[in-house]
């Protein structure tokens, strides 16, 4: 028969650290003495021992129950219970929201490191007119203000050729936002022209790799003979030059640049990696904040559980738990006008 013992938590450890010794500096393994974040030996050494948060004073859950009283249990995570956590965080809707708040934060970095690069990285290069030939080379590689692999017209400053935060969790640069690096590229194509995919089932960014010969060769067969595969013919029809054509003066462009000493990418110093780093988290707290304010504010208006505030955001938004619309189908044949506003006094909510 299992025992149905219920296991006892940990308890806490000491604060303080070992001062002396083979382990000098590690955490002390000892227990903490009750109401305090000490062992008997560094009270003792300290002459105030500190209050413990976690036995003093517990931080109450913020949910509700479905009685609509308040949570009475202690709060274990983002001020919630496990219960009120789970019933929150585990929510394919919640989520769902968290997650896409949290993805844009892909565009705001762009922008940050667009910043951090005018303010202190801009001058790594001279302006490119200020360099005999240059604006002439470019040019003649990917002419003025037309796609240079479409022919699409005025595509305006174009693409950046080295990304302009992409490529940094791989090589810990980031791109230049000047004339060096940016090539006449329209806007239908610029996600994916630099990456190409081959036969075996391999890609490679030409944004910052390098082809092989036996890559090289497998694209000079594909301008002679044509693209054999389908899918990627549809892929590449607005294209009036080969990938291989791409590749030859794109690199080209690099080894140019760098033989004059003009470089498309910086890497941030310690300062900025840590700004940005700080950034991000501050994002995803108050993204998170943010969605516990909502369900909070829900429920604080009618005193509903965290269960009845979120099925009152499917009915409003007339989301089923798999994401989709339901089907309402009219009684009368003539279509109902839609409300010009949503009456969310209706379900206790307080937008």
């Amino acid at each position: 028969m299992p025992s149905s013992k219920k296991k006892k938590s940990p308890k806490p450890k000491c604060k303080d650290v070992i001062k002396s010794g083979q382990n000098k500096g590690n955490q002390c393994p000892n227990d903490a003495i009750f109401g305090t974040l000490l062992c008997g030996i560094h009270t003792k050494k300290s002459k105030s021992a500190v209050e413990s948060t976690s036995f003093a004073s517990k931080a109450k859950c913020e949910g509700f129950t479905k009685n609509g009283e308040r949570c009475k249990k202690n709060a274990t995570q983002k001020g919630y219970c496990n219960a009120h956590y789970n019933s929150i965080y585990g929510n394919t809707i919640v989520g769902s929201a968290i997650n896409s708040l949290n993805s844009r934060h892909s565009d705001t970095s762009y922008y940050l490191v667009k910043l951090i690069y005018a303010l202190k990285y801009k001058d790594l290069n001279k302006p490119i007119d200020e360099v005999d030939g240059a604006r002439a080379k470019k040019e003649e590689l990917f002419g003025k203000n037309d796609c240079f692999i479409t022919g699409e017209k005025n595509v305006g400053v174009g693409d950046h050729l080295y990304a302009i935060r992409q490529y940094a969790p791989v090589t810990g640069e980031y791109g230049m936002n000047d004339d060096w690096n940016r090539i006449p590229v329209s806007g239908s194509i610029n996600k994916n022209y630099k990456n190409f995919m081959f036969a075996d089932g391999h890609s490679k960014d030409i944004g910052y790799e390098i082809l092989t010969e036996e890559e090289l060769e497998e694209l000079r067969k594909e301008k002679e003979d044509g693209i054999k595969d389908e899918k990627l013919k549809k892929k590449l029809e607005k294209y009036k030059i080969s990938r291989f054509e791409i590749y030859k003066k794109i690199r080209e462009w690099i080894d140019y640049v760098e033989g004059i000493g003009i470089k498309l990418s910086f890497p941030f110093d310690t300062h900025d990696r840590k700004f940005m780093e700080d950034h991000k988290n501050d994002y995803l707290k108050i993204n998170e904040k943010f969605v516990q304010n909502v369900i909070f504010n829900s429920q604080l208006n009618k005193r509903m559980s965290v269960e009845t505030a979120i099925t009152n955001v499917k009915n409003i938004t007339g989301l089923t738990h798999k994401g989709t619309r339901k089907s309402r189908q009219s009684k009368s044949k003539t279509p109902q006008s839609a409300p010009s506003r949503l009456n969310f006094k209706e379900y206790g909510q307080n937008f």
